[in-house]
């Protein structure tokens, strides 16, 4: 079943650390964490777990690097 808050496409991110942001549904609340990408991960997954980026954080608005740099960014956003 697809759900508009999981809406994002595949985000396929070189191994690094990478701090992502979203919305979360009915709250308005802003989360922000931590996801560590490893080149033993799948395209577009993190963790040692394997989570897909695109619908591990709901409402997902933005990506950035370990530095700072935003890497990835919601179309609209």
């Amino acid at each position: 079943m697809a759900r508009s808050n999981y809406g994002t496409p595949e985000i396929a991110l070189p191994p690094g650390r990478y701090r992502a942001y979203g919305l979360v549904p009915m709250t308005g609340l802003m989360l922000d964490k931590w996801i560590d990408v490893s080149s033993e991960n799948s395209p577009g997954c993190y963790g040692p777990a394997d989570i897909e980026i695109a619908t591990a954080i709901p409402n997902l608005l933005r990506i950035e690097d370990a530095d700072g740099r935003t890497v990835w960014l919601r179309e609209g956003a």
